[in-house]
Protein backbone atom coordinates (compact mmCIF):
# COMPACT_ATOMS: atom_id res chain seq x y z
CA UNK A 1 0.00 0.00 0.00
CA UNK A 2 2.68 2.27 0.88
CA UNK A 3 4.07 2.45 -3.02
CA UNK A 4 1.18 2.27 -4.17
CA UNK A 5 0.31 5.87 -2.14
CA UNK A 6 3.87 6.99 -3.50
CA UNK A 7 2.38 6.92 -7.05
CA UNK A 8 -1.15 7.34 -6.26
CA UNK A 9 -0.76 10.78 -4.22
CA UNK A 10 1.45 12.57 -7.69
CA UNK A 11 -1.47 11.04 -10.20
CA UNK A 12 -4.05 12.73 -7.94
CA UNK A 13 -2.08 16.23 -7.75
CA UNK A 14 -1.14 15.74 -11.25
CA UNK A 15 -3.63 17.29 -13.14
CA UNK A 16 -4.44 20.06 -10.48
CA UNK A 17 -0.54 20.99 -10.95
CA UNK A 18 -0.22 20.79 -14.60
CA UNK A 19 -3.29 23.10 -15.01
CA UNK A 20 -2.54 25.53 -12.25
CA UNK A 21 1.30 25.56 -12.60
CA UNK A 22 1.02 25.25 -16.39
CA UNK A 23 3.77 23.41 -18.55
CA UNK A 24 6.79 25.06 -18.03
CA UNK A 25 6.55 25.09 -14.46
CA UNK A 26 5.34 21.54 -14.06
CA UNK A 27 8.37 20.41 -16.23
CA UNK A 28 10.57 22.20 -13.83
CA UNK A 29 9.26 20.14 -10.61
CA UNK A 30 9.55 17.00 -12.96
CA UNK A 31 13.03 17.24 -13.79
CA UNK A 32 14.34 18.46 -10.04
CA UNK A 33 12.84 15.53 -8.57
CA UNK A 34 14.03 13.06 -11.38
CA UNK A 35 17.60 14.79 -10.24
CA UNK A 36 16.39 14.36 -6.43
CA UNK A 37 15.33 10.56 -6.96
CA UNK A 38 19.12 9.73 -7.59
CA UNK A 39 20.13 11.30 -3.97
CA UNK A 40 17.23 8.62 -2.51
CA UNK A 41 18.88 5.84 -3.82
CA UNK A 42 21.83 6.60 -2.94
CA UNK A 43 20.65 7.46 0.85
CA UNK A 44 18.21 4.16 0.61
CA UNK A 45 21.36 1.56 -1.02
CA UNK A 46 19.54 -0.92 -1.14
CA UNK A 47 18.81 -1.03 2.19
CA UNK A 48 14.96 -1.76 1.24
CA UNK A 49 15.68 -5.35 0.21
CA UNK A 50 19.46 -6.49 2.07
CA UNK A 51 18.16 -5.21 5.68
CA UNK A 52 14.23 -6.40 5.07
CA UNK A 53 16.14 -9.69 4.90
CA UNK A 54 18.51 -9.23 7.81
CA UNK A 55 15.81 -7.94 9.98
CA UNK A 56 13.47 -11.02 8.43
CA UNK A 57 15.87 -13.33 9.79
CA UNK A 58 16.69 -11.65 13.15
CA UNK A 59 13.36 -10.53 14.54
CA UNK A 60 13.74 -12.51 17.60
CA UNK A 61 17.14 -11.50 18.53
CA UNK A 62 16.26 -8.18 19.73
CA UNK A 63 20.35 -7.21 20.21
CA UNK A 64 20.68 -8.06 16.51
CA UNK A 65 17.94 -5.96 15.63
CA UNK A 66 19.35 -3.28 17.31
CA UNK A 67 22.56 -4.06 15.62
CA UNK A 68 20.87 -3.61 12.62
CA UNK A 69 18.46 -0.93 13.02
CA UNK A 70 21.28 1.60 14.36
CA UNK A 71 24.04 0.58 11.71
CA UNK A 72 21.83 1.02 8.57
CA UNK A 73 20.04 4.75 9.84
CA UNK A 74 23.75 5.82 10.32
CA UNK A 75 24.67 5.02 7.31
CA UNK A 76 21.78 6.65 5.56
CA UNK A 77 22.00 9.80 7.73
CA UNK A 78 25.60 10.19 6.67
CA UNK A 79 24.77 9.35 2.96
CA UNK A 80 22.45 11.87 3.18
CA UNK A 81 24.41 14.77 4.44
CA UNK A 82 26.94 13.51 1.74
CA UNK A 83 24.51 14.29 -0.98
CA UNK A 84 23.34 17.61 0.50
CA UNK A 85 26.81 18.74 0.32
CA UNK A 86 27.66 17.19 -3.31
CA UNK A 87 24.00 19.40 -4.76
CA UNK A 88 25.39 21.81 -2.79
CA UNK A 89 28.54 21.89 -5.33
CA UNK A 90 26.52 21.22 -8.49
CA UNK A 91 24.00 24.43 -8.18
CA UNK A 92 27.13 26.56 -7.23
CA UNK A 93 29.01 25.64 -10.18
CA UNK A 94 26.43 25.07 -12.30
CA UNK A 95 25.09 28.61 -12.05
CA UNK A 96 22.00 28.39 -11.50
CA UNK A 97 19.63 31.14 -11.15
CA UNK A 98 18.15 31.86 -7.52
CA UNK A 99 14.81 29.97 -8.39
CA UNK A 100 16.11 26.98 -9.37
CA UNK A 101 18.30 26.64 -6.65
CA UNK A 102 15.26 27.10 -4.16
CA UNK A 103 13.34 24.09 -6.39
CA UNK A 104 16.51 22.03 -5.98
CA UNK A 105 17.17 22.76 -1.91
CA UNK A 106 13.53 22.44 -1.14
CA UNK A 107 12.90 18.91 -3.10
CA UNK A 108 15.74 17.51 -1.05
CA UNK A 109 13.84 17.63 1.75
CA UNK A 110 12.67 14.05 0.59
CA UNK A 111 15.73 12.73 0.69
CA UNK A 112 16.05 13.63 4.47
CA UNK A 113 12.03 12.17 4.92
CA UNK A 114 13.31 9.13 2.75
CA UNK A 115 16.56 8.70 4.99
CA UNK A 116 15.00 8.58 8.22
CA UNK A 117 11.90 6.53 7.26
CA UNK A 118 12.93 2.82 8.23
CA UNK A 119 10.00 0.93 5.51
CA UNK A 120 13.27 -1.93 5.62
CA UNK A 121 12.40 -2.37 9.85
CA UNK A 122 8.45 -2.72 9.25
CA UNK A 123 8.82 -4.92 5.81
CA UNK A 124 11.11 -7.16 7.74
CA UNK A 125 9.14 -7.62 10.51
CA UNK A 126 6.18 -7.81 8.25
CA UNK A 127 3.78 -5.87 10.09
CA UNK A 128 2.98 -2.25 7.78
CA UNK A 129 -0.25 -1.24 9.68
CA UNK A 130 1.71 1.15 12.19
CA UNK A 131 3.86 3.42 9.59
CA UNK A 132 1.13 2.60 6.51
CA UNK A 133 -1.13 4.85 8.86
CA UNK A 134 1.60 7.68 9.51
CA UNK A 135 1.97 7.45 5.59
CA UNK A 136 -1.67 7.86 5.25
CA UNK A 137 -1.98 10.58 7.59
CA UNK A 138 0.97 12.41 7.04
CA UNK A 139 1.18 12.50 2.96
CA UNK A 140 -2.20 13.07 2.44
CA UNK A 141 -2.35 15.91 4.75
CA UNK A 142 0.64 17.38 2.49
CA UNK A 143 -1.34 16.59 -0.67
CA UNK A 144 -4.54 18.64 0.65
CA UNK A 145 -2.15 21.75 1.89
CA UNK A 146 -1.04 21.48 -1.87
CA UNK A 147 -4.61 21.90 -3.30
CA UNK A 148 -5.32 25.02 -0.31
CA UNK A 149 -1.96 26.90 -0.60
CA UNK A 150 -1.04 26.50 -4.20
CA UNK A 151 -3.30 28.54 -6.44
CA UNK A 152 -0.95 29.91 -8.78
CA UNK A 153 2.38 29.71 -11.03
CA UNK A 154 3.59 32.37 -8.22
CA UNK A 155 2.89 29.36 -5.58
CA UNK A 156 5.43 27.02 -7.34
CA UNK A 157 7.67 26.93 -4.31
CA UNK A 158 4.95 25.81 -2.32
CA UNK A 159 5.11 22.14 -3.91
CA UNK A 160 8.06 21.28 -2.86
CA UNK A 161 8.24 22.61 0.72
CA UNK A 162 5.04 21.13 1.06
CA UNK A 163 5.87 17.51 -0.40
CA UNK A 164 9.08 17.72 1.59
CA UNK A 165 7.74 18.25 4.55
CA UNK A 166 5.37 15.57 4.66
CA UNK A 167 8.12 12.84 3.99
CA UNK A 168 9.99 14.51 7.16
CA UNK A 169 7.45 14.23 9.54
CA UNK A 170 6.64 10.49 8.24
CA UNK A 171 9.94 9.82 8.68
CA UNK A 172 10.18 10.77 12.19
CA UNK A 173 6.98 8.79 13.15
CA UNK A 174 8.33 5.72 12.27
CA UNK A 175 11.71 6.98 14.16
CA UNK A 176 9.14 7.13 16.88
CA UNK A 177 7.37 4.44 16.42
CA UNK A 178 10.40 1.74 16.34
CA UNK A 179 11.37 3.12 19.92
CA UNK A 180 7.83 2.73 21.39
CA UNK A 181 6.70 -0.15 19.48
CA UNK A 182 9.61 -2.26 19.38
CA UNK A 183 11.97 -0.73 22.24
CA UNK A 184 14.63 -0.60 19.66
CA UNK A 185 16.59 2.40 20.18
CA UNK A 186 19.46 4.06 17.95
CA UNK A 187 22.60 2.85 19.45
CA UNK A 188 26.21 4.23 18.07
CA UNK A 189 28.13 0.89 16.58
CA UNK A 190 31.85 0.63 15.76
CA UNK A 191 33.04 1.61 12.19
CA UNK A 192 33.90 -2.13 11.93
CA UNK A 193 30.19 -3.19 12.21
CA UNK A 194 29.27 -0.05 10.10
CA UNK A 195 31.49 -1.01 7.88
CA UNK A 196 30.07 -4.71 7.48
CA UNK A 197 26.30 -3.42 6.70
CA UNK A 198 27.91 -0.98 4.17
CA UNK A 199 29.99 -3.81 2.07
CA UNK A 200 26.95 -6.38 1.98
CA UNK A 201 24.38 -3.65 0.30
CA UNK A 202 27.18 -2.90 -2.45
CA UNK A 203 25.58 -4.90 -5.04
CA UNK A 204 21.84 -3.77 -4.19
CA UNK A 205 22.84 -0.12 -4.16
CA UNK A 206 24.80 -0.63 -7.63
CA UNK A 207 21.46 -2.14 -9.31
CA UNK A 208 18.79 0.37 -7.48
CA UNK A 209 21.06 3.00 -8.71
CA UNK A 210 21.62 2.09 -12.41
CA UNK A 211 17.93 0.11 -12.21
CA UNK A 212 17.14 4.19 -11.84
CA UNK A 213 19.42 5.18 -14.42
CA UNK A 214 17.79 3.95 -17.51
CA UNK A 215 14.37 4.40 -15.82
CA UNK A 216 14.73 7.97 -14.74
CA UNK A 217 17.31 9.49 -16.34
CA UNK A 218 14.96 10.33 -19.29
CA UNK A 219 13.54 13.34 -17.93
CA UNK A 220 17.02 14.75 -17.20
CA UNK A 221 18.11 13.79 -20.24
CA UNK A 222 15.13 15.08 -22.33
CA UNK A 223 16.54 18.73 -20.32
CA UNK A 224 18.91 18.74 -22.07
CA UNK A 225 17.65 18.53 -25.83
CA UNK A 226 13.98 19.61 -25.30
CA UNK A 227 11.87 22.52 -23.78
CA UNK A 228 10.08 21.75 -20.08
CA UNK A 229 7.23 21.76 -21.91
CA UNK A 230 8.53 18.63 -23.74
CA UNK A 231 9.60 17.72 -20.81
CA UNK A 232 6.17 17.72 -19.15
CA UNK A 233 4.24 15.91 -21.53
CA UNK A 234 6.85 12.64 -21.40
CA UNK A 235 6.43 12.83 -17.23
CA UNK A 236 2.82 13.05 -17.53
CA UNK A 237 2.97 9.83 -19.45
CA UNK A 238 5.81 8.55 -17.44
CA UNK A 239 3.51 8.92 -13.79
CA UNK A 240 0.94 7.20 -15.29
CA UNK A 241 3.01 4.31 -16.15
CA UNK A 242 4.72 4.21 -13.01
CA UNK A 243 1.55 4.43 -10.82
CA UNK A 244 0.37 1.56 -12.61
CA UNK A 245 3.44 -0.20 -12.13
CA UNK A 246 3.31 0.55 -8.45
CA UNK A 247 0.87 -2.52 -8.09
CA UNK A 248 3.90 -5.27 -8.69
CA UNK A 249 5.63 -3.40 -5.91
CA UNK A 250 2.92 -3.53 -3.55
CA UNK A 251 2.82 -7.54 -4.11
CA UNK A 252 6.27 -7.20 -3.99
CA UNK A 253 6.98 -5.74 -0.86
CA UNK A 254 4.20 -7.88 0.57
CA UNK A 255 6.02 -11.54 -0.70
CA UNK A 256 9.68 -10.32 -0.30
CA UNK A 257 10.19 -11.23 3.46
CA UNK A 258 8.54 -14.64 2.63
CA UNK A 259 10.72 -15.37 -0.61
CA UNK A 260 13.49 -14.87 0.92
CA UNK A 261 13.35 -17.09 3.56
CA UNK A 262 11.87 -19.97 1.84
CA UNK A 263 14.07 -19.40 -0.70
CA UNK A 264 17.25 -19.45 1.19
CA UNK A 265 16.71 -22.76 2.51
CA UNK A 266 15.10 -24.44 -0.70
CA UNK A 267 15.77 -23.05 -4.18
CA UNK A 268 13.71 -25.55 -5.72
CA UNK A 269 10.76 -23.42 -4.04
CA UNK A 270 11.31 -20.94 -6.74
CA UNK A 271 11.31 -23.24 -9.34
CA UNK A 272 7.91 -24.63 -8.71
CA UNK A 273 6.50 -21.90 -7.39
CA UNK A 274 7.22 -20.24 -10.75
CA UNK A 275 6.10 -23.56 -12.69
CA UNK A 276 3.12 -22.68 -11.02
CA UNK A 277 1.97 -19.27 -11.45
CA UNK A 278 4.39 -17.89 -14.59
CA UNK A 279 1.09 -18.08 -17.29
CA UNK A 280 -0.74 -16.47 -14.94
CA UNK A 281 1.88 -13.62 -14.35
CA UNK A 282 2.68 -13.33 -17.83
CA UNK A 283 -1.20 -13.44 -19.17
CA UNK A 284 -1.90 -10.86 -16.11
CA UNK A 285 0.84 -8.45 -17.55
CA UNK A 286 -0.15 -8.79 -20.79
CA UNK A 287 -3.91 -7.78 -20.24
CA UNK A 288 -2.89 -5.32 -18.50
CA UNK A 289 -0.41 -3.78 -20.93
CA UNK A 290 -3.41 -3.57 -23.87
CA UNK A 291 -5.75 -1.89 -21.11
CA UNK A 292 -3.42 0.93 -20.76
CA UNK A 293 -2.14 1.21 -24.19
CA UNK A 294 -6.24 1.49 -25.37
CA UNK A 295 -7.27 4.05 -22.29
CA UNK A 296 -3.78 6.43 -22.90
CA UNK A 297 -6.43 9.03 -23.69
CA UNK A 298 -8.68 8.86 -21.25
CA UNK A 299 -5.75 8.83 -18.65
CA UNK A 300 -4.29 11.83 -20.57
CA UNK A 301 -7.20 14.00 -20.95
CA UNK A 302 -7.98 13.36 -17.30
CA UNK A 303 -4.26 14.25 -16.09
CA UNK A 304 -4.17 17.52 -18.48
CA UNK A 305 -7.70 18.77 -19.23
CA UNK A 306 -6.90 18.39 -22.91
CA UNK A 307 -5.79 15.68 -25.42
CA UNK A 308 -2.46 16.09 -25.15
CA UNK A 309 -1.45 14.40 -28.86
CA UNK A 310 2.09 13.97 -28.15
CA UNK A 311 1.61 12.67 -23.97
CA UNK A 312 -0.83 10.14 -25.29
CA UNK A 313 1.61 8.69 -28.23
CA UNK A 314 3.89 8.67 -25.78
CA UNK A 315 1.93 6.86 -23.10
CA UNK A 316 1.57 4.14 -25.46
CA UNK A 317 4.72 3.40 -26.02
CA UNK A 318 5.30 3.35 -22.63
CA UNK A 319 2.52 1.16 -21.56
CA UNK A 320 5.41 -1.92 -22.91
CA UNK A 321 7.29 -1.17 -20.02
CA UNK A 322 4.23 -2.66 -18.22
CA UNK A 323 4.58 -5.87 -19.67
CA UNK A 324 8.71 -6.04 -19.96
CA UNK A 325 9.36 -4.21 -16.68
CA UNK A 326 6.63 -6.50 -14.47
CA UNK A 327 8.53 -9.92 -16.01
CA UNK A 328 12.05 -8.28 -15.19
CA UNK A 329 10.46 -7.45 -11.08
CA UNK A 330 9.26 -11.14 -10.98
CA UNK A 331 12.66 -12.56 -12.54
CA UNK A 332 15.00 -10.51 -10.89
CA UNK A 333 13.36 -8.90 -7.66
CA UNK A 334 11.21 -11.89 -6.58
CA UNK A 335 13.49 -14.81 -7.76
CA UNK A 336 16.93 -14.15 -8.55
CA UNK A 337 17.25 -11.71 -5.42
CA UNK A 338 16.26 -13.80 -2.46
CA UNK A 339 17.85 -17.04 -3.99
CA UNK A 340 21.49 -15.16 -3.70
CA UNK A 341 22.00 -14.23 -7.24
CA UNK A 342 22.01 -10.22 -6.50
CA UNK A 343 25.63 -10.09 -7.79
CA UNK A 344 24.33 -11.24 -11.33
CA UNK A 345 21.15 -9.01 -11.37
CA UNK A 346 23.13 -6.37 -10.20
CA UNK A 347 25.60 -6.68 -13.26
CA UNK A 348 23.11 -6.96 -15.76
CA UNK A 349 20.97 -3.79 -14.75
CA UNK A 350 24.87 -2.19 -14.42
CA UNK A 351 25.13 -3.02 -18.23
CA UNK A 352 21.52 -2.29 -19.40
CA UNK A 353 21.86 1.26 -17.27
CA UNK A 354 24.77 2.28 -19.39
CA UNK A 355 23.40 1.04 -22.89
CA UNK A 356 19.95 2.69 -21.64
CA UNK A 357 22.08 6.34 -20.92
CA UNK A 358 23.97 6.10 -24.54
CA UNK A 359 20.62 5.25 -26.33
CA UNK A 360 18.41 7.61 -24.86
CA UNK A 361 21.39 10.67 -24.95
CA UNK A 362 21.05 9.65 -28.69
CA UNK A 363 17.30 9.10 -29.64
CA UNK A 364 16.22 11.95 -27.49
CA UNK A 365 18.12 14.82 -29.16
CA UNK A 366 16.65 13.05 -32.66
CA UNK A 367 13.51 11.68 -31.80
CA UNK A 368 12.59 14.09 -28.22
CA UNK A 369 10.56 12.68 -25.96
CA UNK A 370 9.23 9.55 -28.71
CA UNK A 371 13.19 8.36 -28.64
CA UNK A 372 13.17 8.55 -24.86
CA UNK A 373 10.39 6.29 -24.84
CA UNK A 374 11.49 3.53 -27.25
CA UNK A 375 15.25 3.58 -25.54
CA UNK A 376 13.50 2.84 -22.09
CA UNK A 377 11.03 0.01 -23.58
CA UNK A 378 13.91 -1.59 -25.67
CA UNK A 379 16.12 -1.28 -22.47
CA UNK A 380 13.68 -3.60 -20.39
CA UNK A 381 13.78 -5.69 -23.19
CA UNK A 382 17.70 -6.32 -23.20
CA UNK A 383 17.64 -6.87 -19.39
CA UNK A 384 14.39 -9.18 -19.83
CA UNK A 385 16.87 -11.37 -22.37
CA UNK A 386 19.74 -11.40 -19.83
CA UNK A 387 17.37 -12.57 -16.92
CA UNK A 388 15.80 -14.96 -18.93
CA UNK A 389 19.43 -16.53 -19.94
CA UNK A 390 20.17 -16.38 -16.05
CA UNK A 391 16.96 -18.37 -14.97
CA UNK A 392 17.00 -21.03 -17.87
CA UNK A 393 20.53 -22.50 -17.52
CA UNK A 394 19.32 -22.52 -13.18
CA UNK A 395 16.56 -24.72 -14.54
CA UNK A 396 18.87 -27.11 -16.90
CA UNK A 397 21.89 -27.30 -14.10
CA UNK A 398 19.06 -28.32 -11.46
CA UNK A 399 17.85 -30.62 -14.50
CA UNK A 400 21.02 -31.84 -14.41
CA UNK A 401 21.36 -32.51 -10.55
Amino acid sequence: MLQGLNYLIPIITMPYLFRTLGPYYFGVLAIATAAINYLVVITDYGFNFIATKDISVNRENKEKLIEIYSSVLTIKLLLCLLCFFILLLILFFSKQDCFFIQVYIFTYGIVLGQSLFSTWFFQGVEEMKYITLINVVFKLSATLFIFIIVRSKDDVLFVPIISSLGYILSGLASFFIIQRKYLISFQPQTLMTIKVYFSKNWNMFISNFFTLLYRNSNVLILGFFSSASIVASYAIAEKIIKAIQSIQMIFGTACYPYLAKKFNNDHSSFYEISKKYWLIILLAYFLLTLIVYFLSPVAIYYSTGYSDFMAIQLMKIMSFLILFGGLNYTLGVLGLIPMGYSKYFSNSVVITGIFSITLSALLSKYYGGYGASISIVLCEVLLLVALSLKIKSLYLSRGRK
